[in-house]
């Protein structure tokens, strides 16, 4: 069978606080290895804190290129 065939959809639970509770857990990473380590782990930490910030102007872009919504084009078309 087809991995495809067998894909499900992503419950609106995961599309919501998986990307955020990534963040939580490599921020949270990031600052103990600040704390704690040397040398090695201060990159670790830089890497691991700055990639929220990364994902930002990520986020920006990828909104204004986006597709309209059924409801936002609805909303347009009514006025």
């Amino acid at each position: 069978m087809s991995p495809l065939v067998n894909r499900r959809r992503a419950t609106w639970l995961e599309r919501t606080f998986l990307i955020p509770g990534l963040f939580g857990v490599m921020t949270s990473i990031g600052l103990i290895a600040a704390l704690v380590g040397d040398g090695p782990a201060h990159l670790l930490s830089w890497l691991l804190l700055t990639t929220p910030l990364a994902a930002i102007p990520w986020a920006l872009w990828r909104a204004a290129h986006q597709e309209p919504s059924r409801f936002e084009a609805a909303a347009r078309s009514r006025t």
